[in-house]
């Protein structure tokens, strides 16, 4: 019986047990290798989310700014068109004083005191025009700059 140990057979079943005792621990620390490995992907895919996260966090702010200040510049743009309209109608009221003050003027039948009336009055609407003439050139000029700019942040 001291010898049955050397058959073929059991030196096979040694081996054999042997070769799977090595695969078992081979495939123990392989598995414990992947599952480090996937620990690693797993915390990096989970940094790059929170990155992404972040990152979005930011142009959502920055687009709420932006949404923002269009909302701020689109409500003076169209303040300043009001203001434009406005002078513009001013303006053609001053024009109005000023032609009828000058057809005083020329009225044979108005005395001198009311055709020197009438040259003041002509004259100070002639001006009146021109100070609003230069606000609204002013306006329109600076409504312009709203506009370039509410176009730059809304084509960025």
């Amino acid at each position: 019986m001291s010898d049955s140990w050397k058959s073929p057979t059991t030196i096979i079943a040694i081996i054999t047990l042997l070769l799977s005792i090595c695969g078992n621990v081979f495939q123990y620390y392989n598995f414990q290798f992947d599952k480090q490995k996937w620990e690693v992907e797993k915390q990096t895919a989970i940094n790059q989310n929170n990155d992404l996260r972040k990152r979005l966090d930011v142009f959502l702010e920055k687009e709420d700014l932006k949404k923002g200040r269009l909302e701020e510049l689109k409500a003076e743009i169209d303040n300043m068109t009001i203001s434009i309209e406005n002078l513009t109608k001013e303006i053609s009221a001053a024009t109005f004083i000023a032609q009828m003050a000058t057809l005083t003027t020329l009225n044979n039948e108005s005395s001198d005191q009311e055709k020197d009336d009438a040259v003041a009055r002509s004259e100070a609407a002639l001006d009146r025009t021109k100070e609003l003439t230069k606000s609204k050139e002013r306006l329109i000029e600076h409504k312009k700059e709203k506009e370039l700019e509410y176009n730059r942040i809304l084509n960025q």
